[in-house]
């Protein structure tokens, strides 16, 4: 798993914060998504080794009633109660810690003619075992909610600093060399950020989708108006062509402008840049 340093996140840009707090927060996705499907295998054995003990228990139960006895006193003769007997019949019980199954089920099958305690033994040990990964994974989704909370909070509060450096730099003013766009995004409100993270694209098609609702988000400004935002980028009628094109830019300079033409700033810029190398082979 991929862990910040704080004291060197404390010392980077703000623009760098913001970058690896989002490599955080999508590799506990990632973790989570990961533990989620170990959770649902582990909860699956759990429901089978209980289903292969209670079958075993209920073919005993079985044959006596066939006999003739009353559940009552198969129940009385297993020392234990007519509720315990239902309980773990019907398998409606949690796996306990305390012995009471292995002692109720050991206590039922041991007056089956036919049992074999050995084979029951090996039922409850799996049944047992498979209660204890599941109550490990569990643990391990509550850790992993904690990190990812915290790794919102780190995004939220990057986002927060990267939009205060973008206000300072509008309010001193562009300087000669800055071919940012002369026009910034207004940020959204922290906690209901709608802004399209292209990192998030599986393949060029996600990437263009993604691209398209960029557009969308950043105000739908005229490709004329992108034009004069960024003098030193493409014409007018490229902007227009790159958003309605069904293949992504084979320039990375003409996807910067596009993005710097929107207002994007310095950190939207490298993780376009970033998302389109993963997906437009190098020439």
């Amino acid at each position: 798993m991929t862990r910040v340093n704080p004291r060197e996140s404390s010392r980077s840009h703000p623009s760098q914060k913001l970058g690896l707090a989002k490599a955080q927060l999508r590799q506990v996705r990632v973790d989570q998504e990961q533990l989620s499907g170990d959770q649902a295998r582990t909860l699956e054995e759990l429901y089978e080794a209980k289903a292969l003990l209670t079958v075993r228990l209920c073919e005993s139960f079985q044959r006596r009633v066939s006999r003739g006895e009353q559940p009552s006193n198969i129940a009385s003769r297993a020392l234990i109660s007519t509720e315990e007997l239902w309980l773990m019949l019907s398998g409606s019980y949690e796996v306990p810690d305390n012995g009471w199954l292995s002692r109720t089920s050991v206590s039922l099958l041991a007056l089956d003619p036919d049992r074999n305690i050995r084979d029951l033994r090996k039922l409850l040990d799996n049944l047992q075992e498979a209660s204890v990964r599941y109550e490990n994974i569990q643990r391990a989704k509550h850790i992993m909610e904690r990190r990812a909370t915290e790794a919102e909070d780190a995004v939220k509060a990057a986002t927060v600093e990267v939009a205060e450096m973008e206000m300072i730099n509008t309010q001193e003013g562009p300087k000669a060399s800055d071919t940012r766009a002369s026009s910034t995004i207004i940020p959204d409100v922290v906690g209901h950020e709608r802004k399209p993270d292209p990192l998030t694209a599986q393949n060029s098609k996600e990437l263009i989708y993604l691209l398209r609702n960029y557009y969308d988000w950043s105000g739908r400004p005229s490709f004329r108006d992108m034009k004069n935002r960024v003098p030193d980028g493409p014409s007018y009628s490229t902007y227009r062509n790159v958003l309605r094109s069904n293949s992504l830019p084979k320039r990375l300079k003409t996807l910067d402008a596009f993005i710097r033409a929107l207002g994007g700033n310095s950190q939207d810029v490298q993780d376009w840049a970033t998302a389109w190398r993963s997906f437009v082979p190098p020439a």
